[in-house]
């Protein structure tokens, strides 16, 4: 039998096989990195996300422990800063 005729079984893979199934683990491993990535950053964000909260409570208690009134007179224009509240500081001294 001539061997142009004879069938042969090719065993293993292609190149194209071989191709298709690196792209395919390569978006596959590209996919888990991007998860990781996400849940480290998410975990990294935790701590400070606890620190600013603890921060604004106590600067919201801060506030609500501070004496209001209501101003008697109709002469408020405007939120900008009074005198004397220009300059960081004391904030007991603002109103």
């Amino acid at each position: 039998m001539p061997e142009s005729t004879r069938t042969s079984h090719h065993r293993g893979f292609s190149l194209i096989e071989a191709t298709i199934s690196i792209t395919i683990v390569s978006f596959m491993v590209l996919a888990s990195m991007n998860a990781v990535s996400g849940a480290v950053q998410s975990a990294q964000r935790g701590p400070e996300t606890h620190t600013a909260t603890r921060l604004l409570e106590d600067l919201v208690n801060e506030i609500m422990a501070q004496h209001y009134e209501e101003p008697e007179d109709d002469t408020f224009t405007s939120f900008n800063a009074d005198n004397g509240e220009a300059t960081p500081g004391n904030r007991s001294k603002f109103d």
